[in-house]
């Protein structure tokens, strides 16, 4: 059997940066052990654990096979996450199984995407220097399964057309590096304005129109994932 389909996000600083703090008790062990949470259950960087120091490298907390964080005193954030139907693609099991329907969650992805992103912009404030530039990016890993693609319904879960499933956009290859650039000031400014844009290249590499993208609002410059909604689980008001 192919081998289980992941999404390593990183973030990180372009220039050397310095996290002031990061294996002391405080704000910023704070940051990763308590993320903000927009709803109960929720598909966030949230684990309630408590992160530990690997060889006075990094902070880390695993829960089970698939959620992995780090965080690297260079400003580096990781989280690795499964794509299978234990997170990334929940709820796509069906009668048949994940690997029959490989289908991506539309809420699950645009909403982790969100926390990791939020996070980060946390990380930032603990940033020396703090005028800097940074880099978004995810890996994604094992995209091509035994079956087809994973693959991503450009609809929110509420809508028929998710359930329907007749519009598929598939990964065009078995892995991907995707990676956007902005500032460490515009990433602070509106986590939900950074998070779009991170959201908007993953859902162009699966080939999606960026004005089919669901939970999302405005447009133009001022497009941003639609945390409201989020907060709803990606039930309308």
């Amino acid at each position: 059997m192919s081998k289980v389909p992941h999404f390593v996000y990183t973030a990180r600083p372009t220039t050397r940066v310095r996290l002031k703090g990061l294996f002391e008790a405080g704000l910023l062990k704070e940051v990763l052990e308590k993320p903000q949470v927009l709803r109960a259950n929720g598909w966030t960087m949230e684990t309630q654990q408590e992160a530990r120091i690997v060889k006075g490298e990094y902070l880390e907390i695993v829960l089970g096979d698939w959620k992995t964080i780090q965080l690297y005193e260079d400003g580096m954030l990781l989280a690795k996450v499964k794509a299978d139907a234990d997170f990334l693609a929940w709820g796509s099991r069906g009668d048949e199984g994940f690997e029959k329907h490989p289908r991506l969650n539309p809420l699950a992805l645009i909403e982790f995407t969100y926390s990791f992103v939020d996070v980060f912009s946390r990380v930032l404030e603990h940033a020396e220097p703090q005028h800097i530039d940074c880099v978004l990016q995810v890996n994604i890993q094992h995209a091509i399964r035994v079956s087809g693609p994973l693959y991503l319904n450009p609809y929110g879960l509420e809508t028929w057309a998710h359930k329907l499933d007749e519009t598929r956009h598939t990964a065009p290859e078995d892995s991907a590096e995707i990676a956007v650039q902005m500032t460490a000031a515009s990433i602070r400014a509106n986590a939900s304005r950074a998070a779009y844009q991170f959201v908007e290249k993953i859902y162009l590499w699966f080939g999606v129109p960026v004005d089919r993208i669901p939970y999302t609002m405005g447009a133009g410059d001022e497009k941003v994932i639609d945390v409201e909604t989020l907060r709803r689980g990606g039930k309308q008001a």
